[in-house]
């Protein structure tokens, strides 16, 4: 059985919990987790049918999560078990998508620059592009 992997952002303290039925309660979670460490939220998202329980510490998460991984089930249900997106991960994908819809193009992944078409051959991102709306061409 494969284990769970704990992200590489050690402020990640929080596992999803995925398949929830109407009948499952905050402290029928808060019952099964407990017992890993001290929890300082429970949050459910009931339209989802899912919820995120969220650690104090970073070590009693990776216990839970070594612990119930495929092995979680609450009044019957088989529920399933993984680490919460990392709150930058998630920053970093909103922002992403909103400049994404706002120039029309993908956005280039950190590090990587976009060109603009073949014409003078330079890689600009979106900000330095030279006929974008706003520039001012040299003319004297």
């Amino acid at each position: 059985m494969a284990a769970l992997t704990p992200p590489e952002d050690q402020g990640v303290v929080a596992l999803w919990v995925g398949g929830l039925t109407a009948d499952i309660t905050q402290q029928d979670l808060r019952d099964a987790f407990y017992a890993y460490g001290e929890i300082a939220a429970v949050r459910m998202k009931p339209e989802r049918r899912c919820a995120l329980i969220e650690y104090t510490l970073r070590k009693s998460a990776e216990e839970a999560a070594t612990a119930l991984h495929r092995r979680l089930a609450i009044k019957g249900a088989r529920l399933k078990l993984w680490w919460a997106k990392s709150q930058q991960a998630t920053d970093n994908a909103d922002a992403r998508k909103y400049v994404s819809q706002a120039y029309g193009a993908p956005v280039p992944p950190p590090g990587e620059v976009a060109a603009f078409g073949a014409a003078g051959g330079a890689s600009l991102y979106p900000s330095m592009n030279p006929s974008a709306m706003g520039a001012r061409p040299d003319a004297r």
